[in-house]
């Protein structure tokens, strides 16, 4: 607003000035006493002139203000990429400042054509439904690993500390998220991070605004007190307000009466709350007594010859279903070829099971499929046929994927029973970390209690359905958010179809698919 009204002064003052200009009678010259005015007018258009060189030398130091404080955290995010990268409250303030330098420029391009090159290429700036992403991301991080809000806004997590800070607009606009999202708790709680701030540095919103939210979603708590307070000070703050005179009123007879205010929170799913739960405990999920029965093995496969001389490194996760992760099965080589292939080829990821394949924010990660025909893929399904002796006959494609800001995907199957040609049920999956993840970015199987964490080069490998054919809804598993780092993986799924000889069904509906 302050750069508009700076827009409009140095309009005027140009106009004012070409207006005394033309409004001449073209005859100064035929009395020398009469053009005693123009000297008052060139006066007057000097002094216009002074004003409108002031505006243009405040705007342009406003400007370097803008461009120094931006070029010294950019400088330091150059320093380590992928680091600063791998922060989320650093991701938020790059995908904010990207949106207001584009703002800055349009505001001061009109005539200009050198930031034409900016201009003219939105595509490569991010949008405000990025910055509600990123919002949505933090929200999703804050609640899945019950991080201290404290904490976050300084840019500290679990020890990890982000370049910038979160200010009281930051807060307000993730708490404003929280409240169209209907997630009142989340609300209550960037509200009030963004209330205990400095008030003088509101800049796009106003107490009203805060106190206004802030009560709506204390009052969805159930929370009618302090809700009422609130209100009070609301109505303070503008007395001719009629929605928050009724507010107030509602408040007061719900007080007077007793009358408890029913908390109009969304409750999570089972499935939702187990997946956040194991999360947050990745590590202290196996009891003592399962934990000694799981081994280690140097996997031959039968003394396939392929492995005698090179062995897999099996490590047993869970007992059943059964989980396998083997260790070094893709080497750095590998890793760096597909990653380098998906990040010319990421699209955001759909989920499935909604309708045409549809993005969702239980899904949040870009994801590409590399050939059958390249090399590297090619000695993966050998890789993976080999350990498994499992047909790749109707295998799909390898799917590689990198996981965005809060990077997860919900709880959720890997097959069907049904067949939809040329896709079959997946009888197994196989899924591969391309990266360590500094903190998050587990694979957490939510009826079986536990977590595989993301080991850079090991694959694990889980049938998805019983001897029977039958989808094993214990395999139910899920990403959990990405809070620290990057996460890529890549995913074979093979084919129920062309498996007949090798694991052939058995009568029994509840035999169990393992490998050993």
């Amino acid at each position: 607003m302050k750069n508009f009204c700076l827009e409009r002064w140095g309009c005027f003052a140009i106009l004012a000035a070409v207006a005394l200009i033309e409004s001449g009678t073209c005859d100064w010259y035929s009395s020398v006493d009469a053009m005693e005015e123009l000297i008052k007018h060139e006066n007057e258009i000097i002094s216009i002139f002074h004003k409108y060189i002031d505006f243009q030398e405040t705007k342009l130091q406003k400007l370097k203000e803008f461009v120094r404080s931006n070029e010294e955290v950019l400088l330091k995010a150059k320093q380590n990429m992928s680091q600063y990268l791998g922060h989320p409250i650093n991701q938020f303030k790059l995908i904010q400042r990207l949106i207001f330098e584009q703002q800055e420029a349009q505001l001061i391009n009109e005539g200009h054509e050198f930031l034409d090159k900016i201009l003219f290429k939105p595509e490569q700036f991010p949008m405000f439904a990025d910055l509600e992403g990123a919002s949505k991301a933090l929200i999703r991080l804050l609640d899945t690993y019950q991080l201290d809000i404290n904490e976050l806004t300084q840019g500290i997590i679990k020890g990890f500390i982000a370049t910038q800070h979160l200010n009281a607009n930051d807060c307000f606009y993730i708490g404003r998220v929280a409240y169209l999202g209907k997630n009142y708790n989340i609300c209550v709680l960037w509200m009030t991070e963004a209330q205990n701030m400095d008030k003088n540095s509101y800049s796009t919103f106003t107490v009203f605004d805060l106190l206004d939210h802030l009560a709506f979603c204390l009052m969805k708590q159930g929370n009618v007190q302090e809700a009422h307070e609130l209100t009070k000070q609301l109505l303070q703050l503008d007395q001719s307000n009629q929605r928050i005179a009724k507010n107030l009123q509602y408040y007061k007879d719900a007080l007077n009466h007793n009358n408890e205010t029913v908390s109009n929170i969304q409750l999570l799913s089972e499935d939702q709350t187990r997946y956040m739960e194991i999360c947050r405990h990745t590590r202290k999920n196996i009891p003592p007594s399962v934990l000694k029965r799981l081994k280690c093995y140097l996997w031959t496969n039968g003394n396939h010859p392929r492995l005698l001389l090179k062995p897999a490194k099996v490590e047993e996760l869970w007992h059943e279903p059964q989980l396998l992760r083997f260790h070094h099965f893709v080497s750095n080589s590998e890793m760096d070829a597909i990653k380098a292939f998906g990040l010319s080829k990421l699209e955001r990821s759909r989920v499935s099971h909604t309708r045409n394949g549809a993005y969702s924010d239980q899904r949040i990660s870009k994801n590409a499929w590399l050939p059958d025909s390249d090399s590297v893929a090619t000695r993966i399904s050998q890789r993976i046929s080999d350990v498994s002796e499992l047909s790749m006959e109707t295998a799909e494609l390898l799917q590689v994927a990198n996981y965005g800001m809060g990077g997860q995907y919900e709880p959720h199957l890997d097959s069907t029973e049904k067949e939809n040609p040329p896709f079959f049920p997946r009888i197994a999956t196989v899924l591969i970390y391309l990266s360590d993840v500094a903190y998050g970015g587990s694979t957490a199987f939510t009826k079986a209690g536990v977590a595989a964490e993301p080991i850079k080069g090991s694959a694990v490998f889980w049938f998805n359905l019983n001897r029977a054919g039958k989808v094993d809804e214990t395999t139910m598993h899920a990403g959990c958010p990405v809070a620290i780092g990057t996460k890529w993986i890549a995913n074979k799924w093979l084919g129920l179809k062309g498996q007949e000889l090798v694991r052939p069904c058995l009568l029994s509906p509840h035999a169990k698919n393992r490998l050993f």
